[in-house]
């Protein structure tokens, strides 16, 4: 019993650090619409690094935070206003990715980018479709998004990494 109540707080202790570290990530921007920001890149290595439980609780707190008024959003912004922005379809996208990195947890080569890919995608096609209703422009809302994919593509080789690197260092 006791062990099962450490274990508990453990989870809840990461699942709050690591929505702190979402927080801490949006902060860390460029100012253009939509602005570059770690996130995705902090979302990748949750969502690779933890199970799908410490993943989607994590990134779920973060948003709950947000809407309840906390200025964890990009440029220290909350509230439905930062939610219903122009940037809002991509928030919403983030808590489909651990789903997607279900995947991710069998190692093989071909998984692991299909899980970056397609989270990728999810992302792009809630934060298209969320911009549409701002430009009333199908094709402007895909191109004001698409440019951003090699920089997301960065991010997600990072975050991969980055993932790699601690499991190897954990495992020797």
């Amino acid at each position: 019993m006791k062990n099962s109540n450490y274990n508990n707080s453990n989870q809840i202790a990461v699942c709050a650090l690591n929505a702190s570290l979402l927080a801490i990530s949006a902060q860390i921007h460029i100012p253009v619409t939509p602005p570059i920001t770690l996130q995705l890149a902090v979302v990748f290595f949750i969502c690779g690094f933890f199970n799908f439980k410490t993943a989607f609780i994590s990134i779920s707190i973060y948003l709950l935070c947000g809407f309840i008024g906390l200025p964890v959003f990009s440029g220290f912004t909350s509230g439905v206003t930062a939610i219903t922005s122009t940037t809002g379809g991509f928030l919403v996208g983030f808590l489909f990715i651990p789903i997607i990195f279900l995947l991710y947890k069998d190692n093989s080569l071909f998984k692991i980018c299909l899980s970056y890919g397609l989270s990728i995608v999810v992302c792009y096609l809630f934060g298209i479709l969320w911009l549409y209703f701002y430009l009333n422009s199908f094709s402007g809302a895909i191109i004001s998004v698409v440019i951003f994919l090699p920089i997301d593509i960065i991010k997600a080789i990072l975050a991969h990494l980055l993932i790699n690197s601690i499991k190897n260092r954990i495992n020797k």
